[in-house]
């Protein structure tokens, strides 16, 4: 079973899916996508996660992404933890959701850490996020950037994102190498997370220091939590080491829905 259909919020509608039996008092996974991240670029992972828990799973695409309404730029500097939390609370509470457990990946795990420190949810897990801007996360957007091949990767970007694929990836890169940007942080908010807590980076992450993982796990104001630094793996371990992922995250999903 699977619903797909829009949320209005202020002056936008918000695309969203839910895979499985949805009931608002029911554990549900709340997947977080990355920074030019849709629906379909989670490759087939949320089936197999509801498969394998048998959990329904809520998808959605942020404002600017995907079937979701255009984005305004240029994006303030605290985007993730404000806009990102304020759209994802009133999507959950739209849905009357009660016992979330968000899964984020990269600029979605960002936004779970900073949800998970000012709302209730059941437990979190994080791929890839970040709490802070290092050379190294800088180093490999201005790679991107930088790259010969930008116009096809943007252009692949519109079999997702329609003509907004140049303006998303703006929305990406442009903001995080922007000089008022470096001094961005949300490792304050990291004590206030009580919630059990699974933090996984890819060893070889182009985008952020295996201290970056550390740093969070450390932050975090949970007594239940786990870290994992994936060997043979970069910035998207559900995409690159599915296999070694899902070994590590389905027995942490599997307790947490099951409590």
């Amino acid at each position: 079973m699977s619903l797909s259909a829009f949320l209005q919020i202020q002056d936008y509608q918000l695309h969203y899916q839910i895979i499985g039996n949805f009931a608002p008092e029911k554990p549900l996974l709340v997947l977080l996508h990355e920074g030019l991240g849709a629906l379909p670029l989670w490759k087939g992972w949320p089936d197999e996660l509801a498969q394998a828990l048998n959990c329904p799973i809520l998808l959605y695409e942020r404002r600017g992404y995907g079937q979701s309404d255009p984005l305004p730029l240029p994006r303030p500097k605290n985007y993730l933890e404000k806009g990102g939390v304020e759209e994802l609370h009133a999507l959950l509470s739209h849905l009357q959701v009660q016992q979330p457990i968000l899964i984020g990946h990269s600029d979605g795990g960002s936004i779970a850490l900073a949800y998970a420190a000012q709302y209730a949810v059941k437990a979190l897990a994080v791929l890839a996020a970040h709490i802070y801007v290092e050379e190294v996360t800088l180093a490999g957007i201005l790679a991107v950037k930088n790259n010969p091949q930008l116009p096809k990767i943007i252009q692949k970007l519109g079999k997702y994102h329609g003509t907004e694929s140049p303006r998303i990836f703006s929305a990406w890169a442009d903001t995080w190498l922007r000089a008022d940007f470096k001094s961005w942080n949300i490792a304050q908010l990291l004590p206030q997370i009580q919630a059990p807590a699974f933090v996984l980076q890819g060893e070889a992450d182009e985008y952020a220091s295996p201290k970056h993982l550390s740093d969070i796990f450390e932050g975090l104001g949970s007594t239940d939590k786990e870290q994992h630094l994936l060997p043979n793996c970069g910035h998207s371990p559900h995409i690159q080491a599915r296999t070694a992922l899902n070994a590590l995250i389905l027995p942490f999903l599997s307790r947490q829905i099951s409590l």
